[in-house]
């Protein structure tokens, strides 16, 4: 599903501060930005819990979407627009529209 973000995004701190007055539990690890699985395994240790990827496209439209996927899923990106319903195939977005966007630089979305 895709979705026009119209408020700025948040900082970590924010963030953290919006679960906390909510009473949503959460553990905030941070480290450099990774580019791969390969690259999150080694650097996540033994922490517990489902790891994902996620991949920040458009469409020819230009709609975005955020796609979260287990870290072993095979993504087909050629075939991907058909299951999100998304106009032509995706291409990755840029740098600059990822940190307009959702405030974060590459190898950091996760």
């Amino acid at each position: 599903m895709s979705q026009n973000i119209a408020a700025a995004p948040l900082t970590p701190e924010q963030l953290c501060a919006h679960l906390s007055e909510r009473g949503i539990a959460y553990v905030r690890v941070d480290h450099e930005a990774v580019f791969t699985v390969a690259e999150s395994q080694a650097l996540r240790g033994t922490l517990p819990g489902l790891h994902s990827k996620n991949l920040f496209v458009k469409d020819k439209k230009g709609r975005l979407f955020l796609v979260s996927a287990r870290e072993n899923a095979r993504i087909d990106l050629k075939r991907l627009h058909e299951t999100l319903g998304a106009s032509g195939r995706l291409s990755f977005c840029s740098a600059e529209a990822l940190m307009e966007k959702l405030g974060v630089t590459p190898g950091s979305v996760t």
